[in-house]
């Protein structure tokens, strides 16, 4: 393969996981306060970048574009403004908001844990109705397993079967994307 060639394959791969994650970008943006104006930018910003990787050496790459997404935003956000780029720090809130956030030594993984959110929801969306009524209870209710038996009319044996089947099949699907440390 030639140079002009895997340029080209490069600028083809960013150009089609931004375009097909575009909505998942403007997301992040909305939720760093990045005027709409500057979406574009940071869409075109993201895809300069892809193109700097070689796509073959990319495991998971909706996970690579979500965090490179980030890191733009975060470098916005420490310069405070940018052309083509304005994110409102004047904003008590969500300068008080950024500041607690990357002052959190965690601040990576929680946005690693929206993407997580992300699969999850996805994840559980495979899952029979019945498992997933008692998911929906049990983990996002906070119902004991023998509330959750006893609103939907389950033994509490089901319930426990249910629940392990639910956190059996997430670990097994979250598994195979290789959701690791090793794709940030």
């Amino acid at each position: 393969m030639t140079d002009d060639d895997e340029a080209e394959n490069r600028r083809k791969f960013a150009a089609r996981l931004v375009t097909e994650h575009r909505r998942r970008i403007n997301a992040q943006a909305r939720k760093f306060r990045l005027d709409p104006q500057d979406w574009d930018d940071l869409a075109q910003t993201v895809y300069v970048r892809l193109t700097g990787v070689d796509p073959s050496t990319i495991r998971n790459p909706e996970a690579y574009l979500f965090v490179t997404t980030r890191n733009v935003l975060i470098e916005w956000a420490a310069q405070g403004t940018r052309e083509g780029a304005r994110i409102d720090i004047g904003d008590p809130f969500a300068a008080v908001e950024f500041r607690e956030l990357s002052d959190t030594p965690d601040f990576g993984r929680m946005i690693d844990m929206e993407q997580l959110t992300c699969i999850l929801h996805s994840v559980l969306g495979e899952l029979r109705p019945k498992c997933r009524a008692v998911v929906a209870l049990h983990f996002f209710h906070g119902m004991k397993c023998e509330e959750v038996a006893e609103r939907l009319g389950f033994s509490i044996d089901s319930v426990k079967r249910y629940v392990k089947q639910a956190l059996r099949h997430c670990r097994r699907r979250i598994s195979r994307l290789h959701w690791t440390d090793a794709d940030e």
